[in-house]
């Protein structure tokens, strides 16, 4: 049987095999560093973060301010009034939540300067604020007067801080209860005669719930959870009513 002889490799061969490698090596290096993945975030060639203005991710601020019926319209199960506003205006305007449950006009005061300041972002005031109490102002004896007075101060502060934000005056809404509909509807009747007088917007939402009339019928029941707080069709109907108010 023949023996099958194996030549040694040649040396050329050998470094040509060599330069071809690096040469492979280096130009996969070259590819890498060009590459740049999607920016997740603003920072400089340098890798140093930086407070350049966000103009990719979130638009201007639209605030909504006010008691347990801002506070859990951000609150629930993705059906809240806000929590749709947030979806619907993604990448154009940031919806903000001021809301605190259990506050009234008369708690919210000495700190609605602070808020304002709070929600400039990038030096942008807000394009939109809206204003929600009464409720509270109704449950811990407030009168009437002292709740217009309040409301007034709040808007006068909007005017002088954030002069180009429009304000949207909201009226606190009505209750499953006829007796407790009938003491709130002062409350409501203040806010539409602060609204003609400041000359700012007023979303009514006794219109939302009663219809034009804004007369009470035990169907608002229907809107409600436990009488004071939106269920999921009273949400379905802020949010539908509150967007005809909005850019």
């Amino acid at each position: 049987m023949s023996k099958i002889e194996m030549k040694p490799q040649r040396p050329a061969a050998t470094a040509a095999i060599l330069v071809g490698c690096l040469i492979a090596v280096v130009f996969f290096q070259i590819i890498l560093h060009d590459f740049h993945p999607p920016s997740q975030g603003t920072h400089t060639s340098s890798g140093v973060v930086t407070d350049k203005p966000n103009t990719w991710g979130f638009g201007d601020p639209i605030v909504l301010v006010g008691d347990s019926l801002t506070e859990q319209a951000f609150l629930v199960d993705g059906w809240g009034y806000g929590l749709r506003l947030q979806a619907e205006y993604r990448r154009r305007y940031d919806v903000l939540n001021r809301g605190t449950g259990g506050i009234s006009s008369e708690q919210i005061l000495p700190h609605f300067g602070g808020i304002l300041k709070s929600v400039v972002q990038n030096g942008q005031s807000p394009i939109v604020l809206t204003l929600l109490l009464g409720t509270n102002d109704l449950y811990q004896q407030i009168s009437v007067q002292r709740y217009a007075q309040n409301m007034k101060g709040m808007v006068h502060a909007v005017q002088q801080i954030h002069p180009s934000t429009k304000i949207i005056l909201i009226t606190p809404p009505p209750q499953s209860n006829e007796q407790r509909t009938a003491e709130m509807r002062p409350y409501r009747d203040a806010i539409l005669q602060l609204a003609r007088d400041a000359r700012v917007t007023v979303f009514d939402t006794w219109i939302t719930f009663l219809g034009p009339s804004g007369k009470y019928d035990r169907s608002v029941e229907r809107f409600f959870t436990d009488g004071i707080h939106f269920n999921r069709l009273g949400n379905d109907a802020m949010f539908n009513d509150i967007k005809k108010f909005l850019p």
